[in-house]
């Protein structure tokens, strides 16, 4: 599944090109690449995107679209899921794997929690979806991990490598994570 976010300048005016509005795609691939330009990118339009523009037909001006906020995440929805990131950072990642597991019910429920407010259109969903596109990438890399501890003929070298590998995804994660939570706040997102 693709996921594609509508891009919106430092001033919330869409991007457009050829009078289209733009969107950004995510790359999952990013958690194993590194934090590119490209991925530096994507977290600031999706830092701006998670506060809540979106442009809605102007019922004074026909023809013409307005601006307003709804349904964005407040800085504290966002730390609350990067604190428990940072915390099983701390605490270790590759030693706790169940609780990385445990993100995305706490994701799930900070959705449900979301929709119990009078204003159901949340971009929640959204986060959810980009923070699960990249966990998936994560969880891969620690299945080839657990495969590898697991195998008598693996060689250290190759095992240490995997490793390795395994707990820099999970840092790019992290640094995708931190990057968001920077633009969202940087660009006026509400506690």
């Amino acid at each position: 599944m693709s996921i594609k976010i509508p891009m919106f300048d430092s001033d919330f005016k869409p991007v457009l090109k050829d009078g289209k509005h733009q969107e950004f795609l995510l790359d999952p691939t990013w958690v194993k690449n590194g934090m590119t330009v490209d991925a530096v990118r994507f977290t600031e339009y999706f830092g701006r995107y998670l506060i809540g523009p979106k442009l809605i037909d102007d019922r004074k001006a026909p023809g013409q679209q307005m601006l307003i906020f709804v349904g964005g995440m407040s800085t504290s929805q966002i730390r609350n899921f990067f604190g428990e990131v940072r915390k099983l950072q701390m605490k270790g990642f590759a030693e706790n794997p169940g609780d990385f597991a445990m993100l995305r019910p706490r994701l799930a429920f900070a959705k449900v929690r979301s929709k119990e407010n009078v204003n159901a259109d949340t971009r929640i969903k959204d986060f959810e979806q980009v923070m699960v596109a990249l966990m998936d990438e994560v969880e891969e890399s620690t299945k080839k991990r657990k495969t590898a501890e697991n195998d008598p003929n693996m060689e250290k070298e190759d095992l240490a490598k995997i490793q390795q590998d395994n707990d820099q995804n999970f840092q790019n994660f992290v640094d995708f994570l931190e990057a968001t939570v920077a633009y969202h706040k940087a660009n006026g997102g509400k506690n």
